[in-house]
């Protein structure tokens, strides 16, 4: 496993932290050109526009959403903020937008002023059913690249009046998503203002990162980054609940390690668990984060305060295992799925040929056996 230099100018201790700072000037837009020009269509599905997105500079074409507020005009003089979402494993693009319900959230905020004008981004990296390497690894897709690059250009190029400040662009995500958020804004500060993790975890546990070497691991394990000193100050918004025990090491090991100057904020929902309603419930408050941060920022400069160390409530820990052997990826929860289509598919080839059919029944008989093998060995 051979991690690549991050793509694009990089982010390191001594640049600016204004939050007015411009993004680097390859991240600009390309009206006109035929390589960044996508035609978006109306999915009335996600109430969104929906395109497949070419990279030219990652060689990916993935699908991807943009949800826009009502009455939204590329050509309008309002400057929309930018959200890129990532999505855990399993999972796509598709149904983000509704099952975080980001248009009353988002329609709700900016009307109540407590967010500014704002699209939200989501690009399908589900690569196939494998779970996405989160960075550019040699010999494999460059999703990095993808996202940091040729995704910010081509939604600068089809979305024109987006910001162009980093203040107005954060990346965030759920599960697996919300550690390939935090590593992706690690090594981009120049571009993000910020993170946002929910139900997270602290160590590369999917894609090929996780069956890599000790000092790999440890190089893309976020509290690890997080305690390096060639960084700017982090901004990131943390969460999960008691009972997701990876999200609440993520939030101790994060808040242990950072530096004067960080803005790490945790916040534990004492109910719930890992899924849709509990990251919808947690979405405004993460968004309210993001621009309270910028108004403070812009009103007194960079903040200078000290992230106070968290620790997970008891509960966590007592089920810690549990979570992790029967959550959704757990390999109790892959055993159990396995054995149980085993057993389908036993029952099918053993007590269905002693049915009685007889005569012309005796063909409609093969033919439901057949159906039913069929249908348990797709979901073998």
């Amino acid at each position: 496993v051979e991690p690549l230099p991050a793509p694009g100018e990089g982010h390191t201790a001594g640049t600016s932290d204004a939050p007015d700072a411009p993004l680097p000037p390859s991240l600009s837009g390309h009206p006109g050109s035929p390589a960044w020009t996508t035609s978006f269509a109306w999915d009335s599905r996600q109430r969104a526009w929906t395109a497949k997105v070419r990279g030219p500079a990652s060689g990916l074409d993935r699908e991807v959403t943009v949800w826009t507020p009502p009455g939204y005009s590329p050509t309008s003089r309002t400057t929309y903020d930018v959200v890129v979402f990532l999505h855990g494993f399993p999972g796509s693009n598709v149904g983000v937008t509704r099952s975080l319900d980001v248009g009353a959230t988002i329609d709700g905020l900016m009307a109540h002023g407590e967010l500014r004008p704002t699209i939200l981004v989501v690009a399908d990296l589900s690569m196939g059913g494998l779970p996405p390497d989160c960075v550019d690894v040699r010999g494999r897709a460059a999703v990095e690249t993808f996202l940091t690059q040729d995704l910010v250009q081509s939604v600068r190029t089809n979305f024109p009046n987006v910001s162009g400040r980093r203040s107005g662009w954060l990346i965030g995500g759920i599960s697996a998503g919300a550690y390939c958020a935090s590593v992706l804004y690690l090594r981009h500060q120049d571009q993000f203002w910020g993170a946002v993790a929910m139900s997270g975890y602290d160590t590369p546990e999917l894609g090929v990162l996780s069956h890599a070497d000790r000092s790999v691991r440890e190089a893309f394990t976020v509290s690890h980054m997080l305690a390096s000193t060639d960084r700017s100050s982090a901004r990131m918004w943390l969460s999960g609940t008691p009972n997701d025990g990876d999200a609440m090491d993520l939030l101790e090991r994060a808040t242990r390690a950072a530096r004067p100057g960080d803005d790490i904020t945790v916040h534990v929902d004492l109910t719930g668990g890992h899924s849709w309603r509990t990251w919808a419930s947690q979405f405004p408050l993460a968004l309210r984060w993001w621009t309270q941060g910028v108004a403070d920022e812009g009103a007194s400069g960079p903040r200078s305060a000290v992230t106070q160390p968290f620790t997970a409530p008891p509960s966590s820990q007592e089920s810690t295992w549990l979570t992790r052997t029967m959550g959704l990826a757990g390999w109790g929860t892959l055993w159990a799925s396995v054995l149980v289509s085993v057993g389908l598919l036993g029952a099918v080839v053993l007590l269905a040929p002693r049915t009685a059919w007889t005569g012309r029944a005796r063909l409609w008989g093969h033919l439901v056996r057949l159906v039913g093998v069929g249908v348990v060995s797709a979901a073998l």
